[in-house]
């Protein structure tokens, strides 16, 4: 599906963004949570800007800058496992809102987390609000944040 937006503090014409495509914004976040689900810290931080900000609901509950997929994800783990966590995994649902202005984006975009928690399957949904940017043809997240519903 295809979604046209355009407000009045856009700087440029609208644009035309189609989620299924591999690229866009929307591929700076599928890369992401692909790395999260591979366990790959190093494709996580690929999808992130040098000063991206990542938010979430276990302390310190920001984390930001250099290397910040790479701190988030070891502490999300950390912590998980001191609860008997284990198997993570993040399935995205389609953008509710994606809006692109130049070279800066925003979605937020529902998911599923799944985990074993003591051996037992669990799941819950939320949402993420995630932020973009676009340099030499490349989007990055430069802000995520996890919300449960």
């Amino acid at each position: 599906m295809a979604h046209r937006y355009h407000t009045p503090w856009m700087t440029s014409k609208a644009h035309q963004v189609n989620e299924a495509t591999p690229g866009g914004p929307m591929g700076a976040v599928r890369a992401f949570v692909k790395g999260f689900n591979d366990d790959d810290v190093n494709a996580m931080q690929a999808a992130c800007t040098d000063d991206a900000v990542i938010i979430d609901d276990f302390p310190p509950h920001q984390w930001m800058g250099t290397g910040v997929a790479t701190r988030w994800y070891r502490e999300m783990a950390e912590w998980a496992t001191g609860y008997d966590m284990a198997e993570w995994s993040v399935a995205l649902g389609e953008p509710r809102n994606l809006t692109v202005s130049d070279s800066r984006a925003y979605a937020v975009v529902p998911f599923a987390a799944r985990w074993l928690e003591e051996g037992t399957p669990a799941e819950r949904r939320g949402s993420m609000a995630v932020a973009f940017l676009e340099n030499a043809d490349v989007w990055r997240v430069c802000g995520l944040a996890w919300t449960w519903d």
